[in-house]
């Protein structure tokens, strides 16, 4: 089925009381735009209008695409709704003939307005109060888990999908929702890409839908608390808080990701660090955003050196100190298991510098600055400024070397060793990320090269059957035209020996049948004369028995008779104006009454409705020897006529046969050339389809391996990158560590 388009929408819903079913809606009026349209909001389903009621306001969508089992996924998202009542959703019913659109009845979801702003918009408008954005996170955490304890999964937590309504959350487009009566089902959308992990795809359908995009907004919000500016760095506000979807895609180059590295706030880092971790891991073993983050989490600490983050320890159990533990596998960790986050903050901790007792090393300097005291009282000078420079040579050669094997300096050395270790073992998975990058590039490219070849001959086989197609028309009606010219001569040979036949034999025919139609004619206008004049006859004879003499008129005495009689008007037949009036002392009333005297009569004698058998025989039996001539003679015309044209047709069919034949061959070879292109297309249609699916097939199977490569290498890195993290650190404990800081502390004690 076609659906209609955000055009068509917007035609009917400019009539809501004629295009809507529903009576809220009808009653309502559409929100219009600054040309007095109705203003419509595009979405990837649907296009939304506010319409708006009497005392409440509705956000009406109307789908732009089918959706598999569109009805039975909205009613099971409405019924888990009413009966869970979260505040964070809002009421919302599925209407399957909603609107109509031309003749066509189409769904809709009919859902309250709701007025609040945007999550965008509210953090961009509170970046300098971040106690506001903090409550905001900690509300943000309470909601993920009510929607986790109810078993729903929202699908798109995104800016536009998150509204802030005052101080509270409300969540809005449910098109991609879960519910537990939709499991084993396929999710019909996969959310913002700006929010979701980058290998979710349509079989990642469950509560846990919404875990990676909750840590996104949250970990957001947290880094924008302690750092403002990093809203307007990152373009925030742009489809997106902080990250894009490049950000997941390659988190070795992200610059949001590099920046949050970078951070002196270690809880930035930590978090930072425990979002990177979730893109090496599938949707479903993303732990979810637990509610005691926020256990201690209100006053926005700063953690210290020695401290792990409060909201942490209430999170996972602590591990011992200074203990970096090997990160299990997915295998062995539970989906929402969080224990392995702690490699990623453990604080680093260094022995206390230079705690040893000094004594030994004071002793001997005290020793030798009594041998040289001695060798000065002997009074040779020369000898005194030898055996100092000597005692001061043997001091410091002394203390260097108590130096080089105090605890704190074995360790100093063995971090240096450490971190340089680290920096060379970090090259290796550099490049070999590299590598597989450039090598993924380099087999997508080619990949594309060639489906876009493939693909080009796929097209052009369309092409190309049309070109073949218009060739072999063009041939065959080559070979056809002078065939079609020759039978339109014998048409016309035809066609002329055809009028001519009837100009002769046809024009006697229709003369003949013309004067046997008059004849038919001549007799029924005979017997309806005489029929005339035989009722004539029988009215005349009855009026001339109808004596004035003995009739009662009215106004005709026997004087007026007498005078009649006198006057030849004797009988009713002899009564007529002209005459009545011609006798004297007859006047207009006593003539009329004459008139209607015979005319009572005429109307009272019944006249004869047709003629006698006999008469009828003797008026046929005139006509009856015509006819029989003329039938004879028209019978005998139209054989004449019959066989010329019999005698026609044979002749020119023919002449006809051998030409259609050749038509009918050609014809023929036609169908079977065009059947046999067809077939030859169709089959290299097939075979290029096949090429194309195995290519992609491989393409997909070496972009899979090479992934799989790239995310073993990654989480190497990430590793190394935390070692060598805590190694730099801990060098950075290091930086009193010095020679000449130790001297001071043997000569001074600090």
């Amino acid at each position: 089925m076609t659906w209609p388009t955000s055009s068509d929408y917007q035609e009917a819903v400019q009539n809501p009381g004629s295009c809507f079913a529903d009576p809220e809606l009808r009653s309502s009026q559409v929100e219009l735009n600054q040309i007095l349209l109705p203003r419509p909001r595009a979405g990837a389903f649907a296009t939304v209008y506010k319409l708006v009621g009497f005392n409440k306001a509705w956000a009406v969508r109307c789908f732009n695409r089918e959706v598999a089992d569109q009805q039975k996924r909205y009613e099971a998202i409405s019924e888990h709704l009413q009966r869970v009542r979260l505040p964070y959703t809002v009421d919302f019913s599925y209407l399957p003939e909603g609107v109509r659109v031309g003749k066509r009845w189409l769904p809709i979801v009919k859902m309250e307005w709701v007025n609040g702003v945007p999550l965008s918009t509210f953090i961009e408008n509170n970046l300098r109060n971040p106690e506001t954005l903090l409550r905001f996170a900690q509300d943000w955490v309470q909601m993920l888990n009510a929607l986790r304890t109810a078993g729903i999964g929202h699908g798109d937590l995104q800016d536009g999908n998150v509204l802030v309504v005052g101080s509270q959350i409300k969540l809005v487009d449910y098109d991609g929702m879960y519910v537990p009566a939709l499991a084993g089902s396929l999710s019909n959308e996969t959310g913002q890409p700006n929010y979701q992990h980058p290998e979710r795809s349509a079989q990642d359908f469950g509560p846990f839908i919404d875990n990676f995009s909750g840590w996104v907004i949250f970990a957001s919000i947290l880094a924008i608390c302690r750092d403002p500016g990093l809203w307007t760095k990152f373009r925030g506000g742009d489809q997106c808080l902080l990250f894009h979807r490049a950000d997941f895609e390659r988190p070795e180059t992200s610059e949001v990701f590099a920046t949050l590295r970078r951070s002196n706030d270690s809880q930035i880092t930590a978090m930072s660090s425990l979002l990177e971790s979730f893109l090496f891991r599938s949707v479903a073993q993303i732990p979810s955003v637990d509610p005691s983050v926020f256990a201690q989490f209100s006053s926005l600490p700063s953690v210290q050196a020695n401290q792990v983050p409060a909201w942490l320890s209430d999170h996972v159990a602590l591990p011992a100190p200074n203990a970096m533990r090997e990160r299990p596998s997915e295998a062995s960790t539970a989906p929402n298991s969080a224990t392995w986050v702690y490699d990623f903050v453990m604080p680093v901790t260094v022995s206390a510098i230079f705690t040893k007792s000094m004594l030994m090393e004071r002793l001997s300097g005290l020793t030798l600055t009594v041998a040289a005291s001695v060798s000065i009282l002997l009074g040779n000078i020369w000898l005194s400024l030898i055996v100092c420079v000597l005692c001061s040579i043997i001091w410091v050669l002394f203390l260097r070397r108590r130096y080089r094997f105090l605890p704190t300096t074995e360790q100093y050395k063995a971090c240096m060793k450490q971190a340089r270790e680290l920096r060379l073992s970090l090259a290796v998975p550099e490049a070999e990320l590299a590598e597989a990058l450039n090598r993924q590039t380099t087999e997508r490219l080619s990949g594309e090269k060639e489906l876009a070849k493939l693909n080009s001959d796929f097209s052009g086989l369309a092409a190309e059957e049309k070109a073949r197609s218009h060739k072999l028309s063009v041939d065959v009606n080559s070979a056809i035209d002078p065939i079609r010219q020759k039978l339109l001569s014998i048409g016309r040979d035809e066609s002329s020996e055809r009028a001519a036949i009837q100009r002769t034999l046809g024009s006697r025919v229709n003369d003949l049948r013309t004067k046997l139609n008059s004849l038919s004619r001549d007799e029924t206008s005979e017997i309806a004369g005489t029929l005339v004049n035989k009722q004539k006859i029988s009215l005349h004879t009855f009026l001339r028995q109808q004596s004035i003499r003995t009739a009662t008129i009215p106004g005709i005495g026997t004087g007026f008779k007498e005078k009649l009689n006198r006057a030849g008007v004797m009988t009713a037949a002899d009564v007529t104006l002209y005459r009545a009036k011609a006798i004297q002392g007859i006047g207009d009333a006593r003539a009329k009454s004459l008139l209607q005297w015979r005319t009572d009569l005429e109307k009272r004698h019944r006249l004869p409705a047709a003629l006698s058998p006999d008469e009828l025989k003797a008026i046929h039996s005139r006509f009856l020897q015509q006819k029989q001539q003329l039938t004879s003679a028209l019978e005998c015309a139209d054989r004449d006529l019959d066989k010329a044209i019999r005698d026609l047709n044979t002749k020119f069919k023919g002449l006809r046969s051998p030409h259609e034949i050749k038509i009918e061959l050609e014809e023929a070879r036609l169908r079977v050339e065009s059947t046999t292109l067809q077939a030859e297309i169709a089959q290299r249609r097939t075979t290029i389809t096949s090429a194309m699916q195995k290519r992609q097939l491989d393409i997909d199977s070496k972009s899979k391996h090479t992934n799989v490569q790239i995310r073993e290498i990654r989480e190497r890195m990430l590793k190394l990158q935390w070692q060598k993290g805590a190694a730099d650190k801990e060098l950075g404990c290091y930086q009193s560590v010095s020679f000449a800081r130790f001297l001071r502390k043997v000569a001074f004690g600090t």
